[in-house]
């Protein structure tokens, strides 16, 4: 959720780009969260130790996504005679099957 609330604060373009550069300048190498987050303030022009302290180091975490949303989305189980569970998981994109173990 940190990589994501990074995008949405970043762009899309600015984004994929530190990620492309991230990996290339540290194949085979050792990397910290504190390189990762100054290439991103490079790479974006902008102070984003707020976003990092909310993220990284705050002990509660924002209530919803990045984008707005609610973190949570509805999810209903259905016993089945066979031993499967199949859940049923919605969201605003609908349902969705998925298998639980």
């Amino acid at each position: 959720m940190t990589l994501q609330a990074l995008r949405t604060e970043i762009g899309d373009d600015v984004f994929f780009r530190l990620l492309r550069r991230w990996a290339q300048t540290n194949r085979d190498g050792n990397v910290s969260t504190a390189g990762f987050m100054a290439l991103a303030e490079s790479m974006s022009g902008r102070d984003l130790s707020g976003l990092f302290d909310t993220w990284l180091s705050a002990p509660a975490k924002p209530s919803s996504s990045p984008s707005g949303s609610s973190l949570t989305a509805p999810v209903a189980v259905e016993r089945r005679t066979d031993g499967e569970e199949p859940a049923r998981c919605g969201g605003s994109r609908g349902l969705h099957s998925a298998r639980c173990r």
